[in-house]
């Protein structure tokens, strides 16, 4: 901003006309660009939403076909079902081979088959999108003799006039298009799949009677059935259509196959997704700009298609940038126009103000002479306007300034001569504002010479008044510095009993430690006394239980004697047969005799072993009390270090505080030892200045 201050007029002119133009083209042309892109817009929108419509109405009709052929089978069955309770009660006397099974059917169930029959093979024959027409029952709904009665008809089936009969119900009972419509009784449409390379979705209905469920009808249809509806090739390249079911999946997309199946959540970001999702559920046509996960942007619009009892969508997007490249080459083509229309003028502008205002150079090269002292000047304008007026002011005023000055001039020699005894010469010069500066000299001349003369008479009074003041700070000085020394010494003293303090704070802190450090120890060995006391527990109970173990097996040992006594009986009644027994019984009898007398021994040391360990125990508890008193000594001692070093601690606080105070003292009682002195050498300089200053008074001549 202070450089377009400082810049000459014409760029200050030129710049405003600019701003002027360039905002109100900006203006013109960003009215005409807002209400170009929003009609670009609105037909854009209006063309691809229109697009979506027409695209839902074609699958519309491509669907129309499979949804007539199996409303008409569901009607049919359902309405024959209505007449009889079921078909094998129709004509039981009449049978006719099936073409189905090999077996004979009441003549109402041929009918009923060769309705379906004809109505599969014309339908997969003659419909391109229908690659298969299925039905299957619940088992003997056709027949008390056939429990499993269904059959297909694909395209090789159409061609030679034959069914595929189905022999298992559990082939088709644990399918989504059978299973899901069994119980909920309401048509179902699968998800895509891929069957022998084509992608393929079923629509199943279910067949009733009375809200019971006797079966289904399932069309097979071909998402290629989609190609030239869902077809995208248009002036945009980013342009896709697909067909999404009421959960967003892909039914059907011809750019990107690889994406049938696949969730829009997938290729587009979940807050663009919970947004779609939210303007679904009127079931209106609607568009949205989504945000891909590959961060492009797109414009889509959808419009609801009704199938069955589900709503898909016929979609259209397009790339956000493709879109609007129209709108945005509209945009840049304005703009552009707008810039060169805004130069264009600048030119024409700027060449117009450089001629018209060149003379105003010289006017200002006079003034920059002026500013800088050179008053002898000379202009010559080629123009009478507001320009050449204020050259001829300017030469004007450079004469009377340089009058004005001449005279200025001789008044202030005389002045720096010394004589104000003088007044102006010029009568004339001084006109109109400058009248006052005559005045002000003559002015200036008695008030100089009035005050040099107070000036002369205060300098002697001051040259007095100095010396006194310098004497008086000398002494101040002096006594500033005698208390300096005397604070200098009580900091010194004052260190020392902080040192000593220190030092006392330094052994208690050991003292301390020792005592914290041993408390550790004693607590040490006490626990240690409790495990070994709690050890010696153990040990002497397991001495009792060896003890009663041993009386356990000295009983054994006595029981074993008497019978080896028994046996050894028993072996002599026998006679010459039992020797060798009691030889063995003998022996197993001297066996029990040793056992029981080494249990006896064994006895003998645990219960001299226990008795040790009772004297052992009663010594260790002994022990453990003398640790406890000992403990409790050194938690006393070091309660009391503590206490010491909290007091050492505090003392020190307030010593510190003490020595603070009395170098602040100190500092002040230098500061006045160092004012003292400035003020008696200030005085000093004062009385000489004094001295200075009369002796030029002298000089001056005045009134």
């Amino acid at each position: 901003m202070e450089k377009f201050k400082n810049s000459k007029l014409i760029f200050k002119i030129v710049c405003i006309l600019a701003i002027s133009v360039l905002i109100t083209i900006i203006t013109i042309s960003a009215i005409v660009i807002n209400q170009a892109t929003i009609l670009s817009k609105e037909t854009i929108h209006s063309m691809l939403q229109t697009k979506s419509e027409l695209k839902a109405n074609q699958v519309n009709t491509v669907l129309g076909d499979g949804f007539s052929i199996i409303g008409d089978l569901q009607e049919y069955l359902e309405s024959y079902f209505e007449e009889k309770t079921s078909l094998k009660n129709k004509d039981e006397g009449k049978l006719e081979k099936s073409k189905v099974y090999p077996m004979l059917l009441p003549k109402a169930n041929i009918i009923v088959e060769s309705y379906i029959l004809n109505t599969g093979w014309s339908a997969v024959k003659n419909n391109e999108s229908i690659s298969g027409l299925r039905l299957y029952f619940e088992p003997y709904v056709i027949d008390d003799k056939r429990e499993i009665y269904g059959m297909e008809i694909y395209d090789q089936n159409a061609q030679d006039s034959s069914a595929i009969a189905v022999q298992n119900y559990d082939q088709y009972a644990s399918q989504e298009y059978y299973n899901i419509v069994k119980n909920t009784h309401k048509p179902y449409i699968s998800t895509p799949e891929f069957k022998n390379g084509k992608a393929i979705f079923y629509i199943s209905y279910p067949i009733l009677l009375n809200n019971e469920f006797k079966g289904v009808v399932v069309i097979d249809l071909l998402t290629s059935s989609f190609d030239n509806v869902i077809d995208s090739k248009n002036e945009y390249e980013t342009l896709t259509a697909s067909l999404l079911n009421e959960n967003l999946d892909i039914i059907y997309n011809a750019e990107y196959p690889e994406r049938i199946n696949m969730n829009m959540s997938a290729v587009v970001k979940a807050k663009s997704i919970e947004e779609w999702k939210n303007l679904a559920k009127f079931k209106k046509p609607f568009s949205i700009a989504t945000d891909e996960q590959d961060n492009n942007k797109f414009e889509r619009y959808l419009y609801p298609i009704n199938v069955a009892d589900q709503i898909w969508w016929a979609q259209v997007g397009v790339e956000k940038g493709e879109l609007y490249e129209s709108v945005y080459a509209l945009t840049f083509i304005v703009s552009l126009i707008a810039v060169m229309t805004v130069l264009m003028l600048i030119f024409v502008i700027t060449k117009i103000l450089s001629k018209f205002l060149k003379p105003l150079d010289n006017v200002v090269l006079a003034a920059q002479k002026i500013s800088n002292g050179d008053l002898d000047i000379c202009l010559e304008l080629p123009y009478k306007d507001e320009i050449g007026t204020l050259g001829t002011a300017f030469v004007n005023m450079a004469n009377v300034l340089n009058c004005i000055i001449s005279d200025i001039e001789a008044v202030l020699a005389s002045m720096s001569d010394g004589d104000f005894v003088i007044s102006t010469n010029s009568q004339t010069a001084y006109i109109g504002e400058f009248a006052p500066i005559r005045q002000s000299i003559a002015q200036i001349s008695d008030k100089l010479s009035e005050t040099l003369y107070n000036i002369d008479r205060s300098s002697k009074e001051v040259n007095a008044g100095a010396e006194d003041i310098a004497k008086a700070a000398s002494e101040l000085a002096y006594g500033s510095s005698e208390q300096g020394n005397i604070i200098n010494e009580f900091i010194k003293t004052t260190d020392k009993i902080s040192k000593n303090i220190n030092n006392s704070i330094e052994q208690i802190e050991e003292t301390s430690a020792i005592s914290v450090e041993a408390k550790i120890k004693a607590n040490e060995g006490s626990q240690a006394m409790k495990d070994m006391l709690a050890s010696m527990e153990d040990i002497n109970k397991s001495s009792v239980t060896i003890s009663s173990i041993l009386e356990t097996v000295e009983t054994i040992a006595r029981q074993t004697n008497l019978l080896a006594l028994n046996a050894a009986i028993e072996a002599s009644r026998a006679g010459e047969s039992g020797k060798g027994f009691a030889v063995v019984a003998n022996e197993i009898r001297d066996l029990a005799t040793r056992s029981s007398e080494t249990v006896k021994e064994i006895d003998v040391i645990i219960k001299e072993s226990i008795q040790s360990i009772i004297q052992g125990r009663q010594i260790a508890n002994s022990t453990a009390e003398s640790l406890n008193d000992i403990l409790d000594t050194i938690r006393k001692t070091a309660d009391i270090s503590n206490n010491l070093l909290k007091t050492s601690a505090l003392q020190k606080v307030s010593l510190k505080n003490l020595l603070d105070g009395t170098q602040k003292i100190s500092s002040v009682v230098q500061s006045n030892v160092a004012a003292s002195q400035q003020s008696a050498a200030v005085s000093e300089e004062l009385a000489a200045q004094a001295q200075n200053l009369a002796g030029m008074m002298d000089y001056f001549k005045v009134k």
